[in-house]
This record gives structure tokens, sequence and C-alpha cells, in this order.
């Protein structure tokens, strides 16, 4: 079998993939792991023929990608090559943001009164998303977004979560642009890499 890996969208060569080979579709027998592909996207094994079909199945993603979870059926050629070419498309992650604050829960008597403090969720904190960096794309072929490029801008609902759209791996900048009615702003921003399917963080 000789394997190529591309990127499904620009169909630049992929290393890092890692296939393996199955006798049957569940992919629970398995025959043989094939090579990791090369900087060419190029993988091959060789081995004996005991069946006409075999089954091939990604089990490491190259770096950046999403799992290809599709199942592949390879008729075998006796004495010769079969050729397939598989793709993955790249991986993305979403920053959660949940907002926390002082909420006045009660006074104790005194002179003067002593007053009491919650931590509590908040709704209505307004939140900018920027670039951090140039973000390109895993294939290292193209800058999706310049650094400081707007990407979205987001209100904590009344749990004090909001979630981003689905975003490209690499550093942003998160800005609270309006506090919560009755808090003050506030003046820090947080760099954040998106490194993961979903990055939470918590704001005080």
């Amino acid at each position: 079998i000789a394997l190529s890996k591309k990127d499904a969208n620009t169909n630049v060569n992929l290393a890092g993939a890692v296939f393996g080979v199955y006798k049957d579709e569940a992919c629970t027998s398995l025959i043989a792991t094939m090579p990791e592909t090369d900087k060419n996207g190029s993988s091959y094994v060789e081995f004996t023929k005991t069946q006409e079909t075999v089954y091939l199945k990604e089990i490491t993603a190259p770096k950046g990608y999403r799992l290809n979870t599709s199942v592949y059926n390879v008729k075998l050629v006796a004495g010769g090559n079969t050729d397939i070419s598989v793709t993955n498309t790249e991986q993305k992650g979403k920053i959660k943001i949940h907002k926390m604050g002082e909420r006045l829960s009660g006074a104790e008597a005194g002179n003067p009164y002593h007053f009491l403090y919650d931590n509590s969720s908040y709704a209505g904190a307004t939140y900018s998303i920027y670039t951090a960096e140039d973000i390109i794309s895993q294939d290292k072929t193209t800058v999706i977004y310049p650094k400081d490029t707007l990407i979205e801008t987001l209100t904590t609902d009344e749990s004090g979560n909001a979630v981003s759209s689905e975003l490209y791996l690499g550093k942003y900048r998160v800005v609270e642009k309006k506090a919560p009615t009755d808090c003050v702003n506030s003046v820090n921003a947080f760099i954040l890499m998106i490194h993961t399917l979903l990055c939470t963080y918590t704001y005080y």
C-alpha cells in the first residue's frame, strides 16, 4: 500500500500521519502499522497478501489537524502497489469565557457597617477577541488573519458564560470592553493560546 496524505483544502503534503492496516472493517484486527508519512506526505508498507481487501484507518493525525475517522477499503494487488490518497482538515478550537465578580450579599451591624460580598457569575460582560499574532494555516502557506485583527465580540449570558465560534489554532487576545451593570470594567487583556477543542478561562 502506497499512501499519500494531503491537506483537504490546499492539497499540501502532510507529514506525521500514522495509519493502521486491518483485516476487518471494524478495525479491531491489526495487520500492520504504516510508517509515519514523510515531508512529501508519503508512506509505504509491504506485507503478505492473505485476503483480497484490507481496511485502512488513521491512528495519528498530522500535528494541527483533525483525526480522519473514516475507514478505507483497499483492494490488494499481488506483486503490485495499491495507491490511496487521504486528506485531513485543520484542527480548530473555541474560547469559553466565564465572568466572575464580587456581588453584595449582606452587611454586619457596626460602626461603620461591614459589607459582605460573594463571588458570583455575571451576565452582560462584553469581550472582544483579537489575534495576538499572525494566524497561519497549519500547512504554513497562508496568513489567515494578521496580528491585531478583531475576530468577534461576545457577551456573557445569565450563567456568566460566553463561547466563541470555532477559531484557528494560535494566540488570541481577549479584552473586556464592557463590564456588567454596577461593575468596574477590567483594564486587563489576556493572551490565550488555542491548542485544544475548547479552552476555558475565567475572568474576575
